[in-house]
């Protein structure tokens, strides 16, 4: 999966390779939930970077607020 992280003009990156950038343990990689739009784009790898299409702009009417909670 590819997506456009904030930050990064506009450049695509592999889901993948973000992670392993992020140094995210192997193990914890395929567990890293994706927020996605109905057409599956991604909006959000949560808890490391959201699209650079996601972000709030001056043109920006409505925002979703979403909280990511991780339980032991």
């Amino acid at each position: 999966d590819r997506f456009c992280p904030l930050g990064m003009g506009g450049k695509n990156k592999l889901v993948s390779d973000l992670l392993i950038n992020n140094k995210v343990p192997a193990g914890w990689r395929d567990g890293v939930p994706l927020l996605t739009r109905a057409d599956d784009s991604i909006v959000w790898v949560c808890g490391q970077r959201i699209d650079q299409g996601a972000r709030v702009q001056d043109t920006t009417s409505q925002v979703a607020i979403v909280r990511l909670t991780v339980k032991e």
